[in-house]
C-alpha cells in the first residue's frame, strides 16, 4: 500500500464516518412541534393588531 492510496482510503472512510454520524445525531434530535408555535404566534400577533386599532379608534 502506498501514501495515495493511505490517503484516499483515509478519506472515504472519515467521509462515510461524518455522513453516518451526522445522520444518527439527526436522528436522536429531539423533534420539536414548530408548526404550533408559529400558529401561536401568528394568532397573539393578530390580537395585539387588533387590540391596537381598537384603543386607536377609541372602540
Amino acid at each position: 500500500m502506498n501514501a495515495m492510496q493511505f490517503a484516499k482510503g483515509m478519506s472515504i472512510g472519515m467521509g462515510v464516518g461524518m455522513a453516518v454520524g451526522t445522520a444518527a445525531g439527526w436522528m436522536m434530535h429531539p423533534q420539536k412541534k414548530r408548526t404550533n408555535n408559529i400558529v401561536a404566534d401568528a394568532v397573539r400577533t393578530v390580537s395585539d393588531v387588533t387590540d391596537t386599532i381598537r384603543d386607536t379608534m377609541g372602540w
